[in-house]
């Protein structure tokens, strides 16, 4: 779906560095914009750049001439971080939002040890370090949060039980997905649509069906039928 910025004269099309445009089937990446119109640059390096004006790059899309790939030149990690909406996580219930908060007091605890020069990321600096993090992370975690906004009294800290497996792991999800990427398989939430066509389910469901029948056929010739 193109993205459109409301113009008194021609339409302006809200076209990103990272996105991807196709015109008549060839794949671009604009490059840039000026008062006239679009630069756009083949995806696979061939020819030379390309310039259309408003009216012509309008003219296009009436005609269906122009597909418009939104950040599809981000690096996967970038992607992945975008597409995770932020009204997933308000819909999760306290006891996850409370777990993705020590997640969260962790990595900032070792990223901070890390600013320091007192941690390096290897399994070694962090065993070594590991009791300086747990600390650090007792006091991030009495503190207000994005996954938890109450406070608790300073006197009370409890240090998390963690290791160094799990410092890396949650590590690694932050700087992938950011704070989404501490909450409870969010990675896997997202599209769940069978990749098979509409005729090849009903195909499938057809011969699937038949483990129903009083003859009871095996497993195997369920799986040999099917394919």
């Amino acid at each position: 779906m193109l993205d459109l910025m409301p113009s008194e004269s021609t339409t302006r099309f809200a076209f990103s560095k990272h996105d991807a445009v196709l015109v008549h089937g060839t794949r671009y990446q604009p490059v840039d914009e000026t008062d006239k119109g679009y630069i756009l640059v083949r995806a696979d390096g061939q020819g030379v750049a390309e310039s259309y004006s408003r009216t012509e790059m309008a003219r296009l899309v009436e005609l269906g001439h122009v597909a418009h790939e939104r950040n599809a030149f981000l690096p996967e990690s970038a992607r992945r971080r975008l597409e995770l909406p932020s009204e997933m996580l308000s819909t999760m219930g306290e006891k996850k939002h409370r777990k993705a908060k020590r997640r969260e007091a962790v990595v900032l605890a070792f990223l901070a040890l890390e600013e320091e020069g007192r941690v390096k990321r290897t399994d070694a600096s962090i065993q070594s370090a590991l009791n300086d993090i747990k600390v650090r992370a007792a006091v991030f975690c009495s503190q207000r949060s994005a996954c938890d906004e109450n406070a608790i009294d300073p006197d009370t800290l409890i240090m998390p039980k963690v290791g160094v497996r799990s410092v890396r792991r949650w590590l690694s999800a932050y700087v992938k997905l950011g704070l989404p990427g501490l909450y409870d398989a969010i990675e896997n939430r997202g599209n769940r649509q069978s990749r098979l066509r509409p005729d090849e389910l009903a195909l499938m469901s057809r011969v699937v069906g038949g483990y129903l029948d009083d003859r009871k056929p095996s497993i195997s010739t369920i799986y040999e039928n099917v394919q």
